[in-house]
């Protein structure tokens, strides 16, 4: 099925209509979150449901792209699938970059998603439940920010050959998401006991800690995504293998060594860990763009211009959300939290607009996906 969609989904992508995909997919996303939210977790098969819910929302996704390319392109879902094939001259083609692919998600798997096996055979059941709250808020900034960046595969490839234009709209794309990732996530780690005590309460303290490792780990998404994406679009697989290697060595190099010395490890140094493996490729992303020559010496002078203003901003709002803020197990509380939280960092943004003008044009997308749709 997840080939199926992505064959169906290249279609958009070829004509850069890739946000029609990217428009479906959020609104499945939030769903599977508002599933996590309600589901019963006490039953013992809530993981199963939850699976269960996930592939049908997935199924959804692939029906709603179906319908989408029937109403955009006229084509109907017998003629999707009478040239749905495998090309062997089209396989040869992207051998390397397939490769790549597959070495990098290998790695990605050894990185995000052994962490329970590893913490069920070190730690207790106590501590593994508090991993695993802990690990919630950040695992949903990296699917929301995974769905922000998506877009910008299929922009990055069609203007790869133009290195100016190219190299411009990067700039501009840094600049535009640093104070919704970078200011955002210091944002929520501010108010990260208001968030952890609104969703499960106060007996969850020792999950503060490892909730603010995971979260400062995508601080750095702002140049760490679209750098990727870069990479992969300009087909330096050497440098993608390498990058995608050095997180998970480290990670996991950190963790059997801090065991073999102490004897035990605690979920707090297991968190800090990742945090640090996972913003150690940062150096490397950055030697990369200043080597290519792909990334403007002003851009770090609107960082820290921007920084500056959303400091303040944050330092003006921070004691009156303090005292506003739900501090006690309710889902209502938590709904108000993540509302308040989200204004606020949105809010910054607004500011920063007005601060860097260089910027996305963001009016100026909208107006040509507008007139586009009209035609």
């Amino acid at each position: 099925m997840q080939i199926f969609s992505n064959y169906v989904g290249s279609l958009f992508e070829i004509n850069l209509k890739k946000y029609y995909c990217d428009i479906v997919s959020i609104s499945t996303g939030l769903v599977s979150l508002f599933i996590f939210f309600i589901i019963d977790k006490t039953n013992q098969d809530w993981i199963l449901k939850y699976y269960i819910s996930i592939k049908i929302l997935d199924l959804t996704y692939l029906i709603c792209i179906i319908y989408l390319a029937k109403k955009t392109f006229k084509i109907i879902l017998k003629e999707l699938i009478v040239n749905f094939r495998i090309s062997k001259e089209l396989i040869r083609k992207n051998l390397k970059l397939s490769l790549t692919a597959i070495i990098i998600s290998i790695s990605g798997f050894i990185f995000y998603e052994l962490d329970n096996l590893f913490l069920a055979q070190t730690t207790d059941l106590i501590s593994i439940s508090f991993y695993s709250i802990a690990a919630l808020g950040p695992f949903i900034l990296k699917t929301v920010f995974g769905l922000l960046f998506s877009p910008f595969n299929s922009i990055f490839n069609y203007i790869k050959n133009k290195k100016l234009v190219y190299k411009d709209y990067f700039n501009k794309i840094v600049i535009f998401f640093f104070p919704i990732t970078f200011v955002g996530i210091l944002t929520v780690t501010l108010f990260s006991e208001e968030i952890i005590y609104s969703y499960v309460g106060s007996n969850y303290s020792n999950s503060i800690w490892p909730f603010i490792y995971l979260c400062l780990a995508w601080s750095f998404s702002f140049i760490i995504h679209p750098t990727g994406i870069y990479l992969f679009s300009m087909e330096f697989n050497k440098r993608l293998i390498l990058c995608g290697l050095i997180s998970p060595i480290v990670f996991w190099t950190l963790n059997f060594y801090y065991l073999q010395v102490h004897g035990n490890i605690s979920i707090d140094i297991f968190c800090l860990n990742k945090m640090y493996s996972n913003i150690i490729i940062l150096p490397l992303y950055i030697y990369y763009l200043v080597k290519d020559d792909f990334i403007n010496t002003n851009v770090f002078f609107k960082l820290l211009k921007s920084l500056f203003f959303s400091s303040l901003i944050l330092l003006l709002f921070y004691f009156p959300l303090n005292h506003i803020l739900y501090s006690e197990k309710n889902i209502l509380g938590l709904i108000f939290n993540i509302t308040l939280i989200g204004s606020l960092i949105l809010l910054i943004k607004i500011v920063d607009l007005k601060v860097n003008k260089n910027q996305i044009d963001l009016k100026n997308i909208f107006y040509k996906l507008k007139s586009k749709n009209i035609n």
